[in-house]
């Protein structure tokens, strides 16, 4: 009896542009549920490791990644894809509880990225480069990570990671975790963590140059004020963020009159929710008494 097989060529489409798309070709015999790879090339192997990792088969998937790293070259337009490589490892490495070869793995992408932001032109920012290259690399792994549907381990390490970092790099991950809030439609959490912690320390980056805080608070803001989060929200979620909405409205620096005034109508709507119209007119007063500014 010959035995069922179906020949295909497999592809993730990723929701962030950070991993390679290759096409591997694939065997799957129907009659024992296994599938066998043909990878050709790199981003195929890669590809490979992607699947293992989706489907949280994670020692299989640190086996593709490492033949991947094994193959690829040592030339300056390779450092990416090499740094990207040493983050997906690390990720397997993180979900096997592997902290020792994670952390290596991590070290390494941190490394190759100052060769890779110079071999593909990156913009050069006012921040100094141990700091935008830590930014980048946390980013990409927690990144990587949701788009890998590895949502808990994305979890577990923002949230280490913010409690131990006090300066931009736990922002960033205060940022990622208030992603998965809305991910998870946790909209209390979500509007909770924004406001008592990510709203805050984005507006104490005002000062360092090479951060412009003003359109990620625009955008924050934008969110919570939005019908789909405000409906979801219970009530002592809403009356606590119109008067902490007012109040960072009230604390924020004379120049910069756009951020206030914008989160005092923020505040305005939140009480409009709560059909507190009184406090409306009061937090509608404090806006309109800010200057637009630019």
């Amino acid at each position: 009896m010959k035995s069922r097989k179906l020949s295909f060529w497999a592809s993730h489409v990723p929701s962030v542009d950070l991993v390679s798309l290759g096409d591997p070709a694939a065997v799957l015999d129907l009659d024992d549920d296994s599938i066998k790879w043909y990878p050709t090339n790199l981003d195929e192997y890669a590809e490979v490791g992607h699947y293992y990792l989706l489907n949280e088969r994670h020692g299989e998937a640190l086996e593709r990644y490492e033949e991947a790293l094994r193959k690829v070259g040592d030339r300056a337009e390779d450092a990416r894809l090499k740094a990207r490589i040493q983050l997906w490892c690390a990720v397997c490495c993180f979900a096997l509880h592997q902290e020792r070869e994670a952390e290596a793995h991590l070290v390494s992408a941190r490394e190759l990225w100052p060769q890779a932001e110079i071999a593909t032109g990156a913009e050069v920012t006012s921040l100094p480069q141990e700091v935008e290259r830590d930014l980048a690399v946390d980013h990409d792994l927690l990144a990587t990570m949701l788009s890998m549907n590895q949502v808990s381990l994305a979890a577990r390490w923002a949230e280490e990671l913010s409690l131990k970092d006090a300066g931009l790099r736990g922002l960033q991950a205060r940022c990622f975790l208030a992603l998965i809030d809305q991910a998870i439609s946790d909209a209390n959490r979500f509007t909770r963590r924004t406001i008592a912690e990510i709203l805050p320390e984005t507006l104490a980056t005002m000062q360092p140059s090479g951060i412009r805080p003003l359109a990620m608070i625009e955008g924050l803001v934008e969110v919570l004020s939005d019908s789909s989060n405000l409906d979801r929200l219970d009530r002592a979620t809403r009356r606590w963020a119109a008067e902490r909405l007012g109040d960072l409205a009230r604390s924020v620096p004379k120049d910069q009159p756009r951020i206030a005034r914008r989160l005092a109508l923020a505040s305005a709507a939140f009480y409009r929710e709560l059909r507190d119209f009184g406090e409306e007119l009061e937090a509608l007063r404090l806006a309109h008494s800010i200057a637009p500014g630019d």
